[in-house]
């Protein structure tokens, strides 16, 4: 289990909003006398994470509308812009809305 717990711990932990991750082992695992089997899993699938990949066409389009027609509009971004890697287009729309 331990290679699919890892596995499983690394995409979480760069997918969806990154961030840490923690992974708790038993001593009994880190005793370096014991040798276990490893395999590392080809894909990982988890069931109660599915983090969003895409914007909701609407949702974009109301806020274009609500930043058009603000009289002084304020775009605050976080480090999520630079790791969605969407800084170009965030980039473009404020300087075609002249933010």
């Amino acid at each position: 289990d331990i290679p699919l717990v890892l596995k499983k711990a690394f995409w979480l932990a760069a997918s969806g909003r990154p961030g840490p991750v923690v992974v708790d082992l038993p001593k009994d695992i880190l005793n370096p006398a014991k040798k276990m089997p490893y395999a590392w899993p080809e894909t990982v699938s988890m069931r109660s994470y599915n983090p969003t990949t895409s914007g909701h066409k609407g949702q974009i389009k109301r806020a274009l509308q609500t930043l058009a027609s603000a009289k002084k509009p304020v775009v605050y971004v976080g480090g999520g812009a630079i790791s969605a890697a969407c800084y170009a287009p965030l980039r473009h729309i404020i300087e075609t809305f002249n933010l």
